[in-house]
């Protein structure tokens, strides 16, 4: 064991640290990270001394250790600290720093015993030798740091003597001052400011409460109708000039409508071959049943097949059915109408005579025992009558349907050569237009041609009366405003609802009287600078004061005059509504 501790001596010995040069600094109890860096940052030496005494500020929080630390090292320094206070000793640990207990009377630092890593030896007096600060070793017994401070008041020793210097010059410097300003502790800073912050809000919360109303004004659409006259323009010139109310010039607009369509065709002529096959037919009667030539027998898809002379079918004898076997050819076209073809191919199926009633059709029937062959599918389409007819039926209704965005585009022409506001528009309705006869086109031989499709082509002459859309909407707009409620107001007009009715021509004086409608969207006024708005206002703050949030809002919801309302308090977390009319401002929303 003696061994082993005689090792860990010279150990301790092997690592003693060298320095080259040292600087001492002698700190106040209440100096602050700022105060003592602005102090180091000056000095060119590396290595950096700190004499702190006890109960210092600077022992009060880890951080400060550590922002110290930090800072001085950014300054390409090394920081030591000398104290015997405990807790900063603990602290210092903590933070990294070498810390020692006193100062040795040679010039050494003494660590801290329970911190063998940061003990350091005394440092050699030959070592760098350069430096006037330079630790030396002394012959003296070690001393402690007020046996130190006081010796040195004797003996003038060149940093105790530096250090004297430093308190002397700073207690004459205090002395001089008028006052002192010390550091406020942090946790007690931290205290205020938020015991401050906690009044200001209490008393926001006591004495400054607000609330936002939104509000949005009930809404409805209205509608007004008003009866106009348009008066042909060339022929009532002179009525016009004298500006008669609600009548109107219009103008004549003509066109032709020109129209083309290919019409598919329906008939069909079958060039394909017939299937044939022979069947037997069955008789369940005991007397013979005659049948006579092109008799039909018809399959369950429609296929039929016909016998092409007489033939008897015998009776039924001792319970067994007459039969007999007869041949047979398949029509060109089923009973839909369609190419049999390649369809009268049957395979062995039962048969019915069509031509009979329901009740014989059960006497007398045929089977196909063997499967028929010879039928191919070859049509082709033909132009029939009825094709020609459907044509000129179509180009009619295509011309006559078109009769107004044929008109429409015409005037949208003229509207585009006008350089001023005036736009035209159609006034629209069967009575307002003139069509004549439509005149179509049809090759007169394409009846009975074989060809898939053929063509028409059709034209037809229609006039239109025309106004000037402006002068119209003013004076529905007018009439609109003037059948308004008294205490709401128009907020939207809705130009593209206009439409017009006509219930009256007059061919002679070419005058035209129509109900023209326009509708818009009106909303109660609660603006609160017209006397109806803040006369509702001060309703609403003289109701809602000092209740509940939501109370406030069924309240306000009750009232005709609001569709919604959205409240909003400050602070957010207030439950009721101001106790003061003044802390309630209102905001209007409007309708969508």
């Amino acid at each position: 064991m003696a061994e082993k501790k005689e090792t860990n001596k010279e150990k301790i010995i092997d690592s003693t640290k060298t320095v080259s040069s040292r600087k001492i600094f002698y700190c106040d109890i209440d100096d602050e990270v700022t105060m003592i860096f602005d102090r180091v940052k000056g000095t060119k030496l590396k290595d950096v001394y700190l004499v702190i005494p006890r109960q210092a500020t600077m022992f009060q929080s880890l951080v400060n250790l550590k922002i110290l630390k930090r800072k001085v090292e950014e300054a390409g320094k090394k920081l030591h600290i000398i104290t015997d206070d405990v807790n900063g000793v603990h602290l210092t640990h903590q933070a990294g720093i070498p810390v020692y207990e006193r100062l040795e009377t040679q010039g050494g630092y003494v660590p801290k015993p329970e911190d063998e890593k940061m003990r350091i030896t005394p440092l050699k007096a030959t070592v760098n030798a350069l430096e006037d600060e330079t630790p030396t070793r002394l012959s003296e017994k070690k001393l402690s740091i007020s046996e130190l401070l006081g010796r040195g008041r004797k003996r003038k020793i060149p940093f105790v003597s530096s250090a004297l210097h430093f308190i002397k010059h700073k207690e004459k410097k205090e002395k001089d001052m008028k006052f002192v300003v010390v550091s406020p502790n942090r946790q007690a800073l931290i205290a205020l400011v938020t015991i401050s912050i906690l009044l200001v809000l209490i008393i926001f919360y006591i004495a400054l409460p607000g609330s936002t109303l939104y509000l949005t004004p009930k809404s409805n659409v209205i509608d007004h109708s008003v009866n106009l006259v348009f008066a042909d323009y060339e022929s009532n010139k002179t009525e016009l000039d004298s500006h008669p109310p609600k009548v109107l010039g219009s103008h004549k607009i003509m066109t032709t409508i020109h129209r083309t369509i290919l019409q598919g065709s329906t008939g069909k002529i079958f060039q394909g071959q017939n299937a044939r096959g022979r069947l037997t037919v069955y008789n369940t009667q005991p007397k013979p049943w005659p049948l006579i030539p092109n008799t039909r027998f018809q399959t369950s898809d429609g296929i039929i097949f016909r016998i092409q002379q007489f033939v008897t079918v015998p009776p039924n004898r001792g319970g067994i059915n007459g039969s007999i076997d007869v041949d047979v050819t398949a029509d060109g076209l089923d009973a839909y109408n369609q190419p049999a073809g390649d369809r009268g191919n049957i395979q062995p199926s039962k048969l019915f005579l069509p031509g009979l009633n329901a009740d014989n059709q059960k006497k007398i029937f045929a089977e196909s025992k063997v499967a028929f062959v010879g039928g191919s599918t070859a049509v082709k389409k033909k132009v029939s009558a009825e094709d020609v007819a459907a044509a000129t039926n179509k180009l009619k209704k295509d011309l006559e349907d078109s009769v107004e965005s044929e008109l429409d585009r015409a005037i949208q022409e003229k509207n585009n050569d006008l350089a001023d506001r005036s736009k035209f528009s159609l006034l629209k309705g069967k009575l307002a237009y003139t069509l004549s006869e439509p005149r179509i086109s049809i090759a007169p031989d394409v009846v009975g041609k074989e060809m898939d499709q053929f063509e028409a082509v059709g034209e037809m002459d229609v006039t239109g009366v025309y106004f000037n859309l402006q002068e119209v909407l003013d004076i529905m707009k007018a009439e609109l405003k003037i059948r308004k409620s008294p205490d709401k107001r128009i907020v939207k007009i809705d130009e593209s609802t206009i439409t017009y009715r006509i219930f009256d021509v007059d061919p002679a004086t070419k005058k035209i009287k129509v109900t023209a409608t326009l509708k818009g969207l009106e909303e109660y006024d609660i603006n609160p600078s017209r006397e109806n708005g803040e006369r509702l206002i001060q309703k609403i703050k003289d109701h809602i004061v000092g209740r509940k949030t939501q109370d406030a809002k069924d309240y306000i919801l009750s009232l005709p005059e609001i569709a919604t309302v959205e409240i909003k308090n400050w602070p957010i977390w207030a439950p009721t509504i101001p106790g003061i009319p003044d802390n309630i401002s209102v905001e209007l929303v409007s309708s969508p």
